[in-house]
């Protein structure tokens, strides 16, 4: 990478499954930075060494919440100060970024040190990577346990775009679909003869109903090839430990439970609307065990309710899109855009996540932006001819 200064800066990347870990970085002075990345626990020493004009330093620490390591280069020799911090979480809270590439949108999630979200962030953006319009996010984008877009076109696994990597193994050849036969970008086509599924393994992101103060929600886009038997979309649990499930019973209404263990209703919901085969439906079920309810939507619209009771319980069973996973209940049909939040969706939210799915953004061009080698905005013009300048100096991050 060249600088404005025609400095060069060489990152050096590992191969294979981890290439996007950066492994090295060599700076135009001839100092060299070395990584290590692993999924090594709390207190794992991290080698890192150092190569000046006059010598070469290594040192070797154990990284903790209770300590912090800083080089600096004074005379050209390496020396090292070390600063102890209280223990303890982040102050200064953090933000999670979800591309979702069918739709050409960034979701930007800000929240606090407890988790609690500030704000979020929608940027819709054009083939090329630029941002074409930024507003405040009306669409639930934080908080999310799992989402999986089902947009990939090949191979046998799907992504989970929350940041917690839960990802799904496509399991008995269920079908990739594009284009206009999917709701956007790609979705997966289900049949019930094959026991054709996703699966999950099970993580604490994907429990976000257990306890006393639990709160859930589930949404998927779903086109059914038939009505007249039990269809689970998405599930969590077994008969041996029942935990979740939204799906289209028998009688073609949506169904939300949530169980105990055991087996016994938490909370159960069932929508009125009779859902039609060969159309695109979105549907959701949201739950909280604080406020006592369950409840189901059809395109974004409440559909049914109850009232809950008992407390649910975080299982290891994995999750299942497609069918509960003592292979019951198949799924046949399409389903696309699948998402679990860790909190129960507000009528509004939810009206609002069907009607960002439906329709797509456009984009009304106002005026024309010019930009230089490095991706600046040099000017902007409008239609008319007016234009507007801009300068940069070589602040800092921090100070832009």
């Amino acid at each position: 990478m060249t600088d404005p200064l025609n400095r060069v800066t060489t990152y050096q990347y590992n191969t294979g499954i981890n290439s996007w870990l950066i492994s090295a970085v060599l700076y135009p002075t001839g100092g060299k930075t070395t990584y290590a990345y692993g999924n090594a626990p709390v207190g794992t020493e991290v080698k890192t060494y150092y190569v000046t004009s006059r010598n070469i330093y290594y040192s070797s620490t154990a990284l903790s919440q209770s300590s912090s390591i800083s080089y600096k280069v004074l005379n050209g020799n390496v020396t090292l100060s070390t600063t102890t911090v209280s223990d303890g979480s982040a102050t200064r809270g953090y933000k999670s970024f979800i591309f979702q590439n069918s739709k050409k949108l960034m979701y930007q999630c800000d929240q606090d040190s407890t988790g609690a979200v500030i704000r979020a962030t929608e940027y819709d953006y054009d083939t090329s990577g630029r941002i074409n319009k930024t507003k405040i996010s009306s669409t639930p984008a934080c908080g999310m346990g799992g989402y999986w877009p089902l947009d990939e076109n090949l191979g046998t696994t799907t992504s989970d775009l929350s940041g917690n990597w839960n990802a799904g193994t496509l399991t008995n050849g269920p079908t990739r679909q594009t284009g206009t036969n999917c709701k956007y970008g790609s979705c997966l086509s289900f049949a019930s003869a094959s026991s054709q599924y996703v699966s999950v393994p099970s993580s604490s992101s994907l429990s976000p109903e257990a306890g006393a103060s639990g709160q859930m929600s589930i949404s998927a886009w779903i086109n059914l090839a038939s009505t007249g038997s039990q269809m689970v979309i998405v599930g969590k649990g077994t008969t041996s430990a029942y935990e979740y499930a939204l799906f289209v019973s028998a009688a073609a209404k949506l169904t939300l439970n949530v169980w105990t263990p055991a087996g016994a209703n938490v909370c159960a919901a069932t929508g009125a609307t009779t859902l039609s085969a060969s159309s695109w439906v979105f549907v959701a079920g949201t739950y909280s065990a604080s406020g006592t309810t369950c409840r189901v939507y059809a395109n974004g619209v409440s559909d049914g309710s109850a009232t809950s009771s008992g407390t649910a319980t975080a299982g290891s069973a994995e999750l299942d899109i497609g069918r509960r996973a003592d292979n019951l209940y198949y799924f046949n049909g399409k389903i696309d855009d699948v998402r679990i939040y860790d909190h129960a969706l507000s009528s509004n939210e939810v009206s609002n996540l069907y009607t960002a799915t439906t329709v797509p953004l456009t984009v009304s061009a106002s005026s024309v932006t010019n930009y230089d080698s490095w991706g600046n905005a040099k000017y902007t013009k409008d239609f008319v001819g007016h234009e507007a300048y801009f300068s940069y100096a070589n602040a800092d991050s921090q100070n832009t």
